[in-house]
Order: C-alpha cells, then sequence, then structure tokens
C-alpha cells in the first residue's frame, strides 16, 4: 500500500509540472500568434486562386527528454502521456537498442487521425524519451468546428508541448501547365510571399527552399534563414500525368 501511494504522490507530482508548463506554453503560443491552425489558415488562402487541389494536411509535433535517472521515472513520463491522451490505443514494441509506445486515434468519421510515438532508450546510467505527435487531416470548409476538436486540451497539449511543430500541406497541381514543375514551383513560393533562398530543380523534380514573413519558425539552412519548402514532382501512370505538391513549414518532414 505504502508503495502505491508513493507512486500516486510521484505521479500527481509529475502531473502538476508538466501542467504548469503546458500552461506557460500556451501562453507563449498565445503572446507569439504563431499557433500552426493559422499557419495553415494562411497557406489555404493564399494557395486559394491557384489551380491547386489540396487533399491533406499534417501537423508534426517533437520533444526530446534526456537524462531520465530511471526506469520508474519513464514510466511515469509515459503514464502522463497515457492520461493526457485517453483517446488513443497504445500497442508496445521492443527492439535490442530501445523500447516504444505507440498511440493511435482516427476520428470516427475518419476525418483525421492523430499518432503519438515515444521511444525510449537507455545511455548509460540514464533514459531518454523521444516523443513524436503527429496529426494528419483531410481540407473541410468548416475550419472552425475541426480545429476545435484538435486544438482542444486534451488533444494539443502533445503539441503545446512540443519543442518544434512542422506544418505539411499536400495535393495536386491541375490546369494545362501541370508538368512544368519549375514554373509551378515559383508561382508557389510568390504565392506565400517568399524569397528563394536555394533549390534544386529536375525536368520532373523540383524542391525550393524559402523565407517568408507570413510566418515565424525560420532555421537556418546554410547561412540562410529559411522558413518554406516547395517541392513537385511530375509522375506518369496509367491514367495519365499527375504533379504532385508538398509544402512544408519551417519544412517538409516527409519524403517527397
Amino acid at each position: 500500500m505504502g508503495k502505491n501511494w508513493q507512486f500516486i504522490l510521484i505521479l500527481a507530482g509529475l502531473l502538476l509540472s508538466f501542467t504548469l508548463l503546458f500552461e506557460e506554453n500556451k501562453t507563449r503560443s498565445e503572446d507569439n500568434v504563431q499557433l500552426p491552425q493559422h499557419t495553415l489558415q494562411i497557406i489555404e488562402e493564399e494557395l486559394n486562386p491557384l489551380d491547386i487541389r489540396l487533399n491533406n494536411y499534417n501537423l508534426y509535433g517533437r520533444n526530446h527528454q534526456d537524462k531520465i535517472p530511471s526506469y520508474d521515472e519513464v514510466m511515469e513520463y509515459l503514464e502522463f502521456w497515457k492520461q493526457t491522451n485517453d483517446r488513443v490505443e497504445w500497442t508496445f514494441q521492443e527492439t535490442e537498442e530501445r523500447e516504444a509506445w505507440i498511440g493511435t486515434y482516427t476520428d470516427p468519421t475518419e476525418t483525421y487521425t492523430e499518432r503519438l510515438a515515444i521511444y525510449v532508450n537507455q545511455q548509460g546510467d540514464f533514459y531518454s524519451a523521444y516523443t513524436i505527435y503527429e496529426v494528419s487531416f483531410l481540407p473541410v470548409k468548416d475550419w472552425k468546428n475541426l480545429f476545435s476538436e484538435l486544438f482542444a486540451d486534451t488533444s494539443t497539449i502533445s503539441l503545446l508541448y512540443a519543442e518544434d511543430v512542422f506544418v505539411r500541406v499536400e495535393g495536386t497541381v491541375e490546369g494545362n501547365e501541370a508538368d512544368n514543375v519549375k514554373q509551378w514551383g515559383n508561382t508557389i513560393v510568390n504565392a506565400l510571399s517568399g524569397k528563394v533562398v536555394e533549390g534544386i530543380s529536375e525536368e520532373t523534380f523540383v524542391s525550393l527552399s524559402a523565407h517568408t514573413n507570413l510566418w515565424g519558425q525560420e532555421i537556418n539552412s546554410n547561412g540562410q534563414q529559411m522558413n518554406l519548402q516547395v517541392a513537385l514532382r511530375n509522375i506518369s501512370h496509367g491514367l495519365g500525368e499527375e504533379t504532385t505538391v508538398t509544402i512544408g513549414t519551417p519544412l517538409i518532414t516527409t519524403e517527397y
């Protein structure tokens, strides 16, 4: 009984410390007006005049905790995430290098899915926990209701704890000039008031890194600040050709 009460008291203290961190991060986010949903809305509004069909939005957040002194505290850390994300279903995976707890949730209407992954490995006498939160959702007309669900404290607590938050938008180019990937890449960067700082261009593929004043969260790339990445690829298949578009801030966090 004594050990149970000791665990409860430790867990309560941990939850309190994370709650205070949550309130601090929430206030900081509101002060900076750099919430990821605002970035998504800007991208949608600025690209609306173009012949681009947006078909998937993605938010990616990550957090790293190192020098955790004991495995018991790792379990307390995991329990915190389980309590603050109680609607996800958890699975456990183990390899020689690390342990992983994967939590997933799919909205009943299949509008969006959430995934929370916590990777733990031992480093000498300490443990390290790497937490990744990802939500993917379809474009909808009613942004307000969708965001009230996605960005409620019960779900976006993961994003507000994140050290870094990345926004990604995916779609396809339409129109007669859809196969001109270089032209379309520059058109998208210009629509987002961006200035190209570096890029890679091929006949069927282009990747442009740029800087825009429409949002912050800049990173350094070869001595220059960037916060926007645009990639297009023209793909031939049995039904013809298709040009895919991937837009990321401050960079793209998936293969493209």
